[in-house]
């Protein structure tokens, strides 16, 4: 008897700790006398520190209560207890566990205590505790039945002869048959059609039942595929399974558990596919990216080295049959000086935390020209989950050049609607005051010294109005030559010193500070361009240097001839600029002097005006700390005999039209006019100006009030402003035109630039620009009286 018992007790102890789940044995005190590995790893204790107590003393004093409370209740009864609770296990983990607690009593009449925890959130270890649950005894066959019913496994139980006596309703579902019709088949059913992974036919004796049978041993993961009575698709299964010997080695039972794979099978046939699409892909990308020169890179924070495509080694410079270069120094040290805080910057934050990037920097290879690079990072993940970096580089160096200057085109552009809008306002103001000095001027008795202050403000406002003007073009692609000539850069270059002279010179010595200016003139040819408006460059060029010597120092500007080109440096000995601050310096609103000094728009507009005269201007050296140099470029004209033609021609052209106005101006010919604007004081004015050249002139405020003013009252010229509410000057032209004909001529006057567009239009005649003098006006009359005589004379030829 003793031996029997010890052969129980050894089968028990290896039972138990061959269980998966976390299994234990009390006394009738409460008290752990078995318990097996699982358990131990589920309270992070030793059995040492387990054995002889309740379960009880490591959890919290509420769980405590409960679980010696349902120890009694189960010892003192017998009535099984199954209850889901949450437990704080060693370290602070927090478990939410289903425990299974019965009452088994031995021979003597001793109770004990059999327990089985069953973590919920693993549910997929169940197929372990059900098996080391099972090889307990026979006793615990019920409780088998129970725990197996809703579990996502299917599970069997074979006799020594593999007819089915047990199984549950998901072992139902996964072979296709009824809980009725499983009973009693065997190995040998013909509804069982095993195959291998490759799909080949299972041999009757390897079937997993059999394989167990013969070997009274365990199978582990064993992957087979089963026909489904009645259907032609295979379902692929994970078989484990186990042979139950009783106390002399005999067979007694098989159990077989089984999972569906199905779903996973075909995802690793669609894995292995596209595996095979991936290298087919992979070959293509590698020639597509050697056209287009475009590489990709990948790097997993946890991989040793990067992966480069071909193109990225090309691109770099590196050898292709060699790994792919370390970030540091091997990358790094090719990015060029000035771009590595901005490409150290991006690739930690991409990185941590994952920050995407789309810039461009350059590299220099050893041995060749420098290369501009552009880099693209999206965050990533791989098939497991784990974050992945990875992104283009495409070699944009040939490009570029080209894109540079559509970019800065596209950036002045931008706000090319916006500086004409401003222009318009402040050619509306300017007329005001224009209009009001001219009128004053009309005035007798004025002294010489009013005259000539008078004279002094309408310098001012045509000033004001050639800055205008130059802030309406900007963002223009279209050049303006009306106003360019030949200049001598040389001289306005001294000329613009001259004017400055207060800001570098009188300004800095009342603060105690010098500002020397160096000059370098070489002998160079004129060039063909708007005088008012290279003078602007040069004067926001001398005072940007001005500006960063605050403590004074020194300006050096040299000028000379490079290839076809006429040049010159401006260089100050002032703060200098970062990488950034050149990249933006000719930007719309960039200033590095904040709000109060910088308008934004001087070196926009300077780049702008220099790009109209087919030139150039850039940052040519700059270093913090230490200075800038700017060159300015501007091609020597090739056609200059054709445009000194051009100005003969005008010229002539000009003389003769003073000479027809003279005439007509002799001929006394009155004519009656309407002037329209919303501006009272413009309309106030101009009809006094108008009266004061010899004619009458009635004024209204709006498109509408000119119409009814033209019902009643003979009109044979319209001024009309085209910004007005309800009604603008165009569609005022157009009731005009399609009440009267052409029998009334049309001016179109704004303070928009849009000559060209008021040409176009068939509805007006002539266009004049806000704001204008009283001279503009005798001018504009002249061309309407040459309208008039234009018409007559093809009336009599009719």
């Amino acid at each position: 008897m003793e031996k029997e018992g010890d052969t129980r007790s050894d089968f028990l102890k290896n039972a138990f700790d061959s269980i998966g789940a976390p299994l234990f044995v009390k006394d009738q005190q409460s008290r752990l006398i078995y318990i097996n590995d699982a358990f131990c790893d589920l309270f992070a204790l030793s059995r040492e520190e387990i054995i002889g107590k309740t379960l009880a003393e490591d959890v919290s004093p509420k769980e405590m209560e409960i679980f010696l409370k349902i120890d009694q209740q189960v010892l003192t009864t017998g009535v099984e207890n199954i209850n889901e609770e949450t437990l704080t296990v060693r370290g602070g983990e927090v478990l939410h566990i289903s425990t299974r607690k019965t009452r088994l009593t031995d021979a003597d009449g001793n109770r004990f205590l059999v327990g089985l925890i069953h973590d919920i959130t693993k549910r997929f270890k169940a197929e372990q505790e059900l098996k080391k649950a099972y090889e307990q005894s026979e006793g615990y066959q019920e409780r088998f039945r129970l725990l197996t019913l809703n579990m996502d496994a299917g599970v069997v139980i074979h006799s020594p002869d593999t007819s089915i006596v047990q199984n549950n309703l998901r072992a139902s579902e996964i072979l296709g048959l009824s809980d009725d019709q499983m009973r009693g088949k065997t190995a040998i059913d013909p509804d069982w059609k095993f195959v291998y992974p490759d799909k080949s036919p299972l041999p009757f004796e390897d079937y997993p039942v059999n394989q167990i049978v013969a070997g009274k041993t365990s199978i582990k993961d064993l992957q087979v595929g089963i026909y489904k009575p009645g259907q032609d698709d295979i379902s692929w299964l994970t078989v484990n399974g186990f042979a139950v010997l009783n106390g002399t080695g005999d067979l007694t039972e098989i159990v077989t558990v089984f999972v569906d794979i199905t779903e996973q099978k075909k995802q690793e046939e669609e894995k292995l596919a596209n595996q095979l699409k991936l290298e087919k892909t992979k070959k293509e990308l590698n020639q597509a990216q050697k056209l287009a020169h475009v590489g990709n890179w990948i790097f997993n924070p946890g991989m040793a080295k990067p992966d480069w495509s071909e193109e990225m080694f090309r691109i770099w410079g590196f050898d292709p049959k060699e790994a792919a270069p370390d970030y540091d120094p091997d990358i790094i040290s090719r990015v060029h000086p000035d771009d590595q805080q901005l490409f150290n910057s991006a690739f930690r934050k991409a990185v941590n935390p994952g920050t995407p990037y789309d810039i461009e920097f350059r590299i220099c290879i050893p041995g060749k020209e420098e290369k501009i690079v552009r880099s693209i990072f999206e965050p990533a993940q791989d098939e497991n989950g784990e974050k992945i970096i990875s992104g283009t580089n495409q070699d944009i160096t040939e490009q570029k050049k080209f894109e540079k200057d559509q970019v800065r085109h596209q950036r002045l552009k931008a706000i090319g609607e916006m500086s004409s809008s401003i222009a318009h306002d402040f050619n509306n103001a300017l007329q005001e005051m224009m209009g009001n000095l001219e009128v004053i001027n009309l005035e007798s008795g004025l002294s010489k010294n009013a005259l000539e202050r008078l004279n002094t403000v309408k310098a001012i406002i045509n000033d004001t109005a050639g800055r205008v003007s130059a802030l309406q073009k900007f963002g223009d692609p279209k050049s303006d030559e009306n106003n360019s000539r030949h200049i001598n850069l040389n001289t306005l270059i001294q000329e613009s010193l001259n004017q400055s002279r207060p800001l570098w010179k009188d300004e800095m010595e009342k603060k105690g500070q010098r500002i020397k200016v160096k000059t370098n003139f070489q002998e160079i040819p004129k060039i063909y361009c708007p005088e008012g408006e290279l003078k602007t460059v040069v004067f926001n060029l001398i005072k940007n240097g001005i500006e960063a010597m605050p403590d004074g120092g020194e300006i050096i500007i040299e000028t000379g001839t490079r290839n076809d080109l006429v040049y010159t440096t401006f260089t100050d000995t002032g703060v200098g600029m970062d990488a950034e601050a050149k990249m933006k310096l000719f930007e719309p609103f960039f200033t590095t002097k904040g709000f109060n000094p910088g308008r934004g728009l001087g070196m926009s507009g300077a780049y702008s005006i220099v790009k109209n005269c087919n030139g150039d201007i850039e940052v040519s050296h700059s270093e913090i700390g230490k200075g800038t140099t700017i060159e300015m470029t501007i091609p020597i004209s090739q056609q200059a005999e054709l445009k000194v033609l051009k100005e003969k021609v005008s010229k002539e052209k000009v003389s003769k039209e003073k000479v027809s106005k003279e005439k007509i101006s002799k001929a006394h010919e009155s004519y009656r006019a309407l002037w329209v604007d919303d501006d009272f004081i413009i309309t106030k004015s101009s009809s006094k100006m108008l009266e004061s050249l010899g004619h009458t002139c009635a004024t209204a405020n709006s498109g509408k009030k000119a119409l009814n003013y033209m019902e009643q009252n003979p009109c044979d010229i319209v001024f009309t402003d085209i910004g007005m509410p309800k009604m603008n000057g165009w569609e005022l032209a157009e009731a005009i035109r399609e009440r009267y004909g052409d029998n009334i001529k049309i001016i179109a006057v704004t303070g928009w630039n849009m000559r060209e567009k008021v040409e176009e239009e068939s509805t007006i005649d002539h266009f004049l620009q806000k704001p204008f003098t009283l001279n503009d006006l005798k001018i504009m009359l002249g061309k309407i009286v040459q309208d008039f005589e234009a018409t007559k004379t093809s009336l009599r030829q009719i």
